[in-house]
């Protein structure tokens, strides 16, 4: 016995958007503790090719979407995961070169930067 004691179990976990194109993916996970609801998204990768470049931009708008939507029920959202986007170019090696490349495309950074400026905070970054 260390002294730790256990965690609280969540009041609710939340499988997928309800969105069955992403949710069959299991991208995404939201556990509820009282009023703060803490989220685990793993974002589509576009690195394989146009068609999974199309999917992941149209996840980007939907994701968002669904945030905003959630924030008027559960407005203490912590959302951690893996984004697969560079957003500032201090973010990636070499970002001149890597502009041409699905998770530093312009649209991408954009999409990001939308989402910050949307409410959110990059624990990451200063900016």
């Amino acid at each position: 016995m260390n002294g730790c004691s256990k965690p609280d179990p969540p009041d609710h976990v939340e499988y997928g958007m309800g969105i069955e194109k992403y949710d069959n993916e299991g991208r995404f996970i939201r556990a509820d503790f009282g009023d703060i609801s803490v989220i685990s998204v793993y974002h589509p990768s576009g690195s394989s090719g146009d068609e999974r470049q199309a999917f992941k931009i149209q996840w980007l708008t939907d994701f968002q979407n669904y945030i905003k939507k959630l924030k008027k029920t559960r407005p203490k959202l912590i959302i951690s995961g893996d984004y697969n986007i560079c957003r500032l170019w201090i973010d990636i090696h070499n970002p001149e070169k890597q502009q041409k490349t699905s998770g530093f495309l312009p649209e991408e950074r954009e999409w990001f930067q939308n989402f910050i400026d949307d409410g959110f905070i990059d624990s990451f970054s200063d900016k």
